[in-house]
């Protein structure tokens, strides 16, 4: 049975997509590779990776639909092109796919995923839930950002072809509505997927704790390590999958969540490889530094009296 693994990237983070296709590759061989480009022609790959990674162009998800609609109306907003696609691409695969795999490109791989693949078998579509805390009582925030924000992660998604449906009603919202705006439960692409189980049949959700394992979850899905020193999640499940965003990275590589280092170690390792030696980890980290240095810089002026101020003061001091 075909299945196919596509990500949506810019020509600046192919780095990234060649790492994510090669923790894929090592773990659950066989699968078709597909980029989807949104900013070039193509990319420059490795020749040894060219038979194995099929680059697509805007011009491939282009159609009289929908698909054409995004990229008009997102055309100058480039996340919002990108998020949008996620459907529309998976759509795409579909008609010469039997089942379709959607990562985003910060994602990597340190287990097999067949077992997603058959649960695509029993459900037309499978969404990972963000697994924030659910309890206003313990955590306020957290369970304000599991309302606003989604709960479902729309960076790991996938569908056989009888999700045609609701891939499409996904792919209108997004068309119709795609930014950030707490005030009205909006964020980007990934707000959407919340209808799909309430308006669609055979909508499955992933209960596997190690899927998607991000800084978002780090409270309700606890890292443990068994009497074999395998981290667990949750106490029960193994790493499946990491999503490395940068607020992931940040918490892993300041000992905020110490047991998914050596994860983060593997993944920053094989993102030099084929990004000529690219330090993601040393990135995130300067430019937190950076931000709080800002950030302090901002808090001292804004406490730091004026000229006019200090002129009055001294005045006052003078006149008595």
């Amino acid at each position: 049975m075909s299945v196919a693994f596509c990500t949506i990237i810019t020509r600046s983070h192919q780095h990234w997509a060649m790492a994510l296709h090669a923790s894929v590759q090592r773990h659950q061989p066989g699968l078709h590779f597909v980029v989807l480009v949104t900013d070039a022609d193509g990319l420059d790959l490795p020749a040894a990776l060219r038979p194995q990674i099929e680059v697509l162009t805007l011009a491939d998800v282009r159609d009289s639909g929908v698909g054409d609609a995004i990229q008009q109306k997102y055309a100058e907003r480039s996340d919002a092109l990108r998020w949008s696609l996620k459907p529309v691409l998976m759509r795409k695969l579909l008609e010469r796919h039997h089942k379709v795999l959607y990562g985003d490109c910060d994602l990597y791989f340190f287990a097999p995923i067949g077992f997603l693949l058959d649960q695509l078998d029993r459900d037309r579509m499978l969404l990972s839930p963000h697994w924030r805390w659910s309890r206003p009582d313990v955590h306020p925030g957290e369970f304000i950002d599991l309302m606003t924000a989604g709960l479902f992660n729309g960076g790991f998604v996938a569908a056989s072809q009888s999700a045609m449906e609701p891939l499409a009603h996904w792919a209108h919202n997004c068309m119709e509505l795609c930014e950030v705006d707490p005030s009205r439960g909006q964020f980007v692409d990934q707000s959407h997927l919340n209808v799909l189980p309430v308006y669609h049949e055979g909508i499955g959700i992933i209960r596997h704790r190690g899927c998607n394992v991000a800084y978002w979850n780090r409270r309700e899905n606890l890292r443990t390590l068994d009497a074999q020193g395998t981290v667990r999640i949750h106490d029960r499940d193994p790493v499946v999958f990491i999503h490395f965003t940068k607020s992931t990275v940040r918490s892993i590589a300041t000992g905020e969540d110490p047991l998914l280092q050596p994860f983060l170690a593997e993944f920053n390792v094989e993102l030099g490889r084929f990004g000529n030696g690219y330090d993601h980890v040393r990135k995130v980290l300067q430019e937190t530094l950076e931000q709080r240095l800002k950030k302090d810089a901002e808090e001292r002026a804004r406490h730091r009296p004026t000229l006019m101020q200090r002129v009055r003061f001294h005045l006052r001091r003078v006149g008595r």
